[in-house]
Order: structure tokens, then C-alpha cells, then sequence
């Protein structure tokens, strides 16, 4: 089953192929993943919702810098900060900060 455009650029925030800051263009996006910008858009909305993705008041869509209060109180990332273990931690994050 093929993997859809929410799904594909949610894989590539979290292996760290987009960084935070990192501008998000529809039409580059589509382009690397063979869709039409519809789908692209649609899923940098999800994106947005779910809080890894910010469009700007210029409609510059960014991924979400990384919320240091947050991250301090999820427990995960303290065990990150400890471990080293980047792989382990970033499933834990994922589970726990939701």
C-alpha cells in the first residue's frame, strides 16, 4: 500500500530530514513525492494540528521549532538527555507527549 503525503512527510520530520525552522515549500514537497500540492497540503494542515508544523502569517509553513518548556517536563526527554539512546527516546516522545 502506498504511503500518503501526511504519512511520508511525518516520516521525514522524524528522521530529521526537515529540522526545526526548516521551511516547508508545497510545490518542492510535491515534486519529491510525486504528488500534486492538494495532498501536500492537506497534510502540512494535519501537520499543523498535530503541532510539527507552523504556517506563518506570510503563508511560509515551517517545522515547529522545538518547545524547550515542554520538552523539560516530558519525562522521555529526560531520559534522552541521559542516554543517548535517539532512536529509543524519540518513539518514547512520540507515545508520551500526546
Amino acid at each position: 500500500m502506498q504511503k500518503d503525503a501526511y504519512t511520508l512527510i511525518l516520516e521525514a520530520i522524524e528522521r530529521g530530514d526537515f529540522k526545526p525552522g526548516d521551511r516547508l515549500v508545497e510545490s518542492e514537497l510535491a515534486e519529491r513525492l510525486g504528488v500534486s500540492r492538494t495532498p501536500v497540503r492537506e497534510a502540512l494542515i494535519r501537520l499543523s494540528g498535530d503541532g510539527l508544523v507552523v504556517t506563518l502569517p506570510n503563508r511560509t509553513t515551517i517545522v515547529a521549532p522545538v518547545d524547550i518548556a515542554r520538552a523539560a517536563t516530558c519525562k522521555a526527554c529526560n531520559a534522552f538527555l541521559r542516554s543517548g539512546e535517539y532512536d529509543w527516546v524519540l518513539s518514547e516522545i512520540t507515545q508520551t507527549c500526546e
